[in-house]
């Protein structure tokens, strides 16, 4: 598979270039043929590490997990760019590493893992801001909008997008100036605010149109007569549709006809025109299944069911709502699953099967509640972001984004360039101070169960890849209820800080310790068999059972119990810890104050 490129890799006489030359042309091929560009990056990987070639390493297992991402397969993507940030740190590559983060956070938000994407951009925006990389923050600011927008926080997506069109107008990048307007009008439309909306996209159009951005200029044409046609207002919705529609004729643009005509669709739905939409929405279909878009397709083929139900024609509807559950259930778009049995349903009412018409229905109710219930999750997912929409409130007030007319609102934003400057280094202290939080308990001052997860994690994968041996330990304070019941809480709270200091004092600088939840901590001993991190163990229980607790209360003696698991080739952080937490339970159960494991 390599001999397309064997002749360029001899002419180079230095393996350094060969590994970055295989990295670059993996990234060449990789939409052509994903196949070959992974023999490309893992040859690059192979002679990387021939030669202790660590910056080329990380670049191409970098390489590998955006390889993997194109699969949709987003753990082994997540675990190749773990291992490239690693490398990337510990050769101090900031370009890099701010590359590696940005990585990370877009697949933690493909996998709705939004705590994680916001913690992963915010810190690649911290970084570029040390670098000075304005265009760098442009990115980070664009990406941390996106997380906010997604969870409905629309005041803090629009703050982070008008600061991106700042720094665009700073830098006079056309380009990315038409994608922050686009993005603003598109959050005031997402609340409601149809004429503000609108008037941003009118400006990206002028902006586009200045340029020649064709691409650009159908997508707002598109923008602008959908917030037309949610105001009502439906001549001039058809109107920008159909211009959007011809140029993207033009520029031979399949998957944007086929957007274009399915807006049309709804448009003359919408009018009662149920005949004209069944015909733009079979044509917008056709495209859809040309370029392979399932979610377009699928979204389609719904709303021909819809029209066909309307029409009082419910007996040809199920042949495309069947189409639109098999497509919706491997794109795992559990909204239009729900939305097809709601169909499936009328149309089977319509037909007077009320069996199937009931089943139907009952299906319907189902996946709606899942549904529901998803977005819940979504919304009260993240103790991050929570804490983020808190810091960045009063940011939010400064510039005046809620309820202030438009043109207010971005004639004090421009003469608050100065002022941003500062307001910039105070947002660096907020985000320091948000990283501690992240990663700290509060009373303890050691890692939280939060941060341990994450390292727990990426322990686990380097140990796997190069069958080094991990040993985690989960320790618990003996009869720490009685502690608080006949001494105080607040005594339980120094006690907890007390054991946190003696762990710290007790290991090495490469082990990690974490309280995990109440009177629990958790011990990770990289490099370290069962054996040897049993020594540890038992150095750590004897440190607590000899600390003079008369210290703190007289009378106050305080033990520990600790369980022990060592990694296992086909185990995974659940089954080890599970392991811990019985031997955890065994200690408890024979007497406490011991090492079992």
């Amino acid at each position: 598979m390599l001999d397309k490129y064997s002749s360029d890799i001899q002419a180079f006489t230095n393996d350094q270039e060969k590994v970055d030359y295989l990295v670059k042309s993996s990234h060449e091929v990789k939409l052509d043929d994903i196949k070959y560009a992974f023999a490309l990056s893992q040859e690059a990987e192979r002679l990387a590490r021939s030669i202790n070639y660590s910056k080329g390493l990380a670049n191409s297992l970098s390489a590998q997990g955006n390889l993997y991402f194109l699969e949709f397969n987003y753990e082994l993507a997540l675990i190749n760019q773990f291992e490239a940030l690693r490398i990337y740190r510990e050769i101090d590559d900031k370009t890099s590493e701010v590359g590696a983060l940005d990585f990370i956070g877009n697949i933690y938000f493909k996998l709705a893992g939004y705590d994680n994407a916001l913690y992963h951009h915010l810190e690649s925006l911290k970084i570029r801001e040390e670098l000075n990389d304005e265009a760098g923050k442009v990115t980070s600011l664009n990406n941390i909008a996106q997380v906010y927008e997604h969870l409905g926080y629309f005041d803090q997506a629009l703050n982070y997008y008008l600061k991106s069109l700042i720094i665009n107008e700073n830098l006079k990048d056309h380009e990315g100036q038409v994608y922050s307007l686009i993005a603003i009008g598109r959050i005031y439309e997402c609340q409601d605010d149809f004429e503000h909306g609108i008037t941003y996209y009118e400006r990206a159009l002028q902006e586009a149109q200045k340029h020649n951005f064709t691409t650009k200029i159908s997508e707002t044409y598109c923008l602008i007569g959908q917030a037309y046609d949610k105001l009502k207002l439906y001549d001039k919705a058809l109107d920008f549709h159909e211009k959007s529609l011809s140029l993207r004729r033009q520029d031979d643009d399949r998957l944007g006809e086929a957007v274009s005509l399915n807006h049309i669709g709804k448009i003359h739905e919408s009018l009662d025109n149920y005949l004209r939409a069944l015909t733009f929405y079979f044509k917008s279909w056709q495209l859809f299944e040309n370029q392979q878009d399932k979610l377009g397709e699928a979204k389609t083929l719904l709303g021909i069911g819809n029209m066909f139900i309307k029409r009082k024609e419910g007996y040809k509807a199920p042949k495309y709502l069947y189409k639109v559950l098999k497509i919706a259930e491997g794109i795992s778009a559990k909204d239009l699953i729900y939305l097809a049995y709601q169909a499936l349903s009328l149309s089977y009412k319509q037909m007077s099967d009320f069996e199937k018409a009931l089943m139907y229905h009952e299906k319907f109710h189902e996946y709606e509640k899942l549904f529901i219930n998803e977005q819940a999750k979504e919304k009260t997912k993240s103790l991050v972001i929570q804490f983020e929409v808190e810091k960045t409130q009063k940011e939010a007030e400064i510039y005046q984004l809620k309820n202030v007319e438009l043109a207010h609102a971005y004639e004090e934003l421009q003469n608050m360039n100065k002022s941003l400057q500062v307001a910039d280094q105070e947002k660096s202290k907020l985000v320091k101070e948000l990283d501690k939080l992240a990663r700290e308990d509060a009373l303890t001052k050691i890692y939280n169960r939060r941060h341990f997860d994450q390292k727990f994690s990426e322990e686990i994968t380097r140990a796997k890849r190069y069958k080094h041996p991990l040993t985690l330990a989960i320790s618990d304070i003996d009869f720490f209820k009685r502690i608080n019941d006949n001494f105080s809480h607040q005594i339980g709270d120094e006690v907890l800080i007390a054991i946190a200091n003696i762990f710290k004092t007790s290991i090495r600088q490469s082990d990690i310790v974490a309280r995990y939840g109440g009177e629990e901590f958790v011990l990770l001993f990289p490099e370290t068999d069962k054996q040897n991190a049993s020594l540890a163990c038992e150095k750590i229980r004897r440190n607590v059972e000899n600390y003079d607790w008369h210290r703190i209360s007289d009378g106050l003696k305080v033990t520990i119990s600790l369980g022990m698991s060592e990694l296992n080739s086909f185990e995974n952080a659940d089954q080890i810890i599970k392991v811990a937490d019985e031997n955890l339970y065994t200690a408890k159960h024979n007497g406490r104050n011991q090492v079992v494991g």
